[in-house]
């Protein structure tokens, strides 16, 4: 299974974003370094499992620091340029800057310029001040939507500046404007890290040590932005916005270092993994390897679930079996009342265990990434998300789901910052091939395979039913017959009798199909067939040389109508739980202190 990440760390990373000032002061910049380090450090402490990567237009000043201080620690540097590099170079004030400005270029990973906002790819006159600006406004924008971390050196003034840092921190805290599918969704936000910034045109005016600079810039910040703001660090402080709870975000942030966890210690098992093409090229590789492993890791928490689920249902029957017999004239033994008493307690373990090592949960989360994943790699490859509406997979996915797994929208958010792919030739084929085909080949087989299921099980159960009702109706012949016979034919009487629960199991054959939605399963999976069928035609209808818009147009339907789905997919197997066939009553601790207490 091929890695991409840096060895010790899973494939999702943590994702930071930098604004702040050009013209911060050079006595200033060991201190802002050193906060810049405690931020990325306190992280890399609190989520050691997950890679560092920066999202930084490396403009000067702020931006080129923070993309110094990444690269120190290891980090991985992404630069999505608001300019063509030679044009954008013409702002930096110093040759110096335009220096280091070209080194960190070749440091970075992923270097890409944003689509212009005019919509023109001509260059930007230098004069044409406005229109630059808008192009660092798209920059700083991206990168907060593409980031969970926004970090601002900042002194707190807002100028009102299109592009300027005060607007790229609102974005962080209040949403980036009319990037929002439905006016009435509540706007992707995350959390900013303020570090106090004075400008070298300001830095004359102040009169007073750092660190009265460093209290008044968050007074006026935290006025102007609201939220929860925490000051324990004395060197940055942690706003996170009205409509993110900070403790919940770290929880969501903790399930994605958890996955990063779990795919270092599945490492080496390549020979498990399931079959997956190649990646198509070298931006494709880390989504195909978070693939990989989130696919990995769902069908090995699926195996463990339903081999948990069989003990469960096996341990129940067994139960019912041994108090069939227990119900039996002479077959009170109490060697019997122990077995059923071993089994009873068998069936309870085996559901606790389940749910204290959540595997179902675990199951449905990563195969919600996985397939999210799915969707997002071969829009990347098309090169979807940079046109006119710029929506990407993480806009249109779980948008509803709120709570731990979110984490799953955050990991997409993660792995969407990539340079863009043109939608040439090998692109299509591959996504003909990979995605489209193989998801209409893949879906009318498994409808297929659910209704063969299904049936299976109605038939089982109904063979229990009727077992049990012919062996009711042989007992009361053989009554009105012969009185003697079943006490005389103590085989026949036990047989009889325990003929008699077979409509138990019976109910727990479709206790067990119902579990696994195998009727709602096969109705959406035949949808689904049919949509990636309807698209398939349609792709090889356009032949060699398409409508690239009508082209993109049918993959956006197909990967809005598979994130859907497996919304869906999602909700409904978190309705239909691992449940225990009992309901064990238990003891209020409170209660029973105060019971001795009484």
């Amino acid at each position: 299974m091929a890695r991409s990440s840096p060895v010790g760390f899973g494939p999702i990373p943590l994702v930071f974003s930098v604004t702040g000032h050009r013209d911060l002061v050079g006595e200033d910049i060991p201190r802002l370094e050193a906060g810049v380090r405690q931020v990325f450090q306190a992280m890399q402490t609190r989520y050691p499992h997950s890679p560092l990567r920066l999202l930084s237009p490396l403009a000067e000043g702020a931006d080129h620091l923070a993309a110094r201080v990444a690269l120190e620690l290891g980090g991985e540097l992404v630069a999505p340029l608001p300019l063509p590099p030679q044009d954008y170079a013409r702002d930096f004030v110093t040759i110096e800057s335009r220096q280091e400005f070209e080194r960190l270029l070749k440091r970075a990973s992923q270097v890409f310029v944003l689509p212009a906002v005019s919509g023109s790819n001509s260059t930007i006159p230098a004069s044409n001040l406005s229109e630059r600006e808008r192009q660092y406004e798209e920059a700083g924008s991206y990168a907060v939507r593409h980031s969970h971390f926004l970090i601002a050196l900042w002194d707190g003034e807002n100028l009102e500046l299109p592009g300027g840092t005060a607007s790229i921190v609102m974005f962080k805290v209040l949403g980036v404007p009319g990037k929002r599918l439905n006016p009435l969704d509540v706007p992707d936000l995350g959390i900013l890290f303020h570090i106090p910034a004075r400008r070298q045109r300001d830095s004359q005016s102040y009169v007073g040590d750092y660190n009265q600079f460093c209290k008044q810039a968050w007074i006026k910040a935290e006025g102007q932005l609201g939220g929860t703001w925490e000051h324990q660090t004395g060197v940055y402080a942690t706003c996170s916005p009205e409509a993110v709870s900070l403790k919940g975000f770290e929880r969501i942030i903790s399930r994605m270092d958890e996955f990063n966890r779990r795919t270092t210690e599945a490492t080496g098992r390549e020979e498990n993994s399931v079959k997956d093409p190649a990646a198509f090229d070298q931006a494709d590789a880390s989504i195909r390897a978070a693939y990989q492993y989130a696919d990995f890791l769902a069908v090995s928490f699926r195996a463990s679930y339903r081999h948990a689920l069989i003990a469960i249902y096996c341990t129940a029957a067994a139960t019912g079996l041994s108090f069939g017999v227990l119900n039996l004239p002479g077959w009170d033994a109490p060697s019997l009342a122990l077995v059923y008493a071993v089994l009873f307690l068998a069936t309870a373990a085996a559901f606790q265990l389940q749910k204290k090592k959540g595997w179902f949960d675990d199951y449905l989360e990563y195969r919600a990434l996985a397939e999210g994943l799915r969707v997002q790699r071969f829009w990347q490859i098309a090169g979807l998300g940079y046109g006119a509406d710029r929506v990407e997979a993480f806009d249109l996915y779980l948008r509803k789901q709120v709570g731990e797994i979110g984490w799953v929208r955050e990991s997409l958010r993660a792995l969407s910052c990539h340079e863009p792919v043109s939608s040439d030739h090998p692109a299509r084929q591959f996504i003909y091939k990979y995605w489209v085909k193989e998801q209409a080949d893949y879906f009318n087989a498994t409808a297929e395979r659910d209704r063969l299921k299904l049936r299976r099980f109605r038939r089982i159960a109904s063979a229990f039913y009727w077992t049990g009702l012919i062996a009711a109706l042989t007992i009361r012949g053989l009554t009105y017959a012969s009185i003697n016979v079943l006490g005389a034919d103590r085989s026949l009487n036990l047989a009889l009798r325990l003929l008699l629960v077979a409509p138990a199991f019976g109910a727990l054959v479709s206790s067990y199909s119902r579990h696994l939605v195998l009727d709602e399963q096969e109705k959406a999976y035949r949808l689904m067939a049919e949509l990636f069928s309807n698209g398939k035609r349609q792709i090889e209808a356009l032949g060699p040389a398409p409508n690239l818009l009508y082209y993109e147009a049918i993959l956006r339907a197909l990967g809005s109508e598979a994130l859907r789905e497996n919304a869906d997919w999602l909700h409904l197997h978190s309705t239909h739980p691992v449940e225990s066939p009992y309901t064990i009553p238990r003891i209020s601790l409170r209660w029973w202190r105060k019971r001795e207490v009484a």
